[in-house]
């Protein structure tokens, strides 16, 4: 997915995709943002099962992890860099809701038995 999101921020870059009228930094806030929201839209898709699971603190948790990376990462680039370079922060917020929830699952996931047993 990574690999994915590089190449479509390297191909914005270079080709400026000529197709829309837009200059380099406001195509690579779109890739950057695009790829972001796919990486929550991966942690949102484990977050199902957690809560299907009857298990919406472990959800929780990961979407908590998630907002403090994107906020502590848009903080300190918007201060430091500039405004256009926080659109790193929506990927590294899904990069860590993603593996964050990602973890949580396959925790739960050990427990299925139990969380089955639990969830009715």
């Amino acid at each position: 997915i990574l690999c994915n999101c590089l190449v479509l921020v390297l191909l914005a870059g270079i080709l400026h995709w000529r197709l829309l009228p837009w200059n380099l930094w406001t195509t690579t806030v779109f890739a950057l943002g695009l790829c972001g929201y796919g990486l929550i839209g991966l942690g949102v898709f484990d977050c199902m099962f957690m809560v299907t699971l009857s298990r919406p603190s472990l959800a929780t948790r990961s979407l908590a992890l998630g907002i403090i990376a994107t906020l502590i990462t848009g903080l300190v680039l918007g201060r430091n860099v500039g405004y256009a370079w926080t659109a790193f922060a929506v990927m590294s917020g899904g990069l860590v809701f993603l593996v964050s929830a990602h973890w949580q699952l396959h925790r739960m996931l050990e427990q299925m038995d139990y969380c089955y047993y639990a969830s009715f």
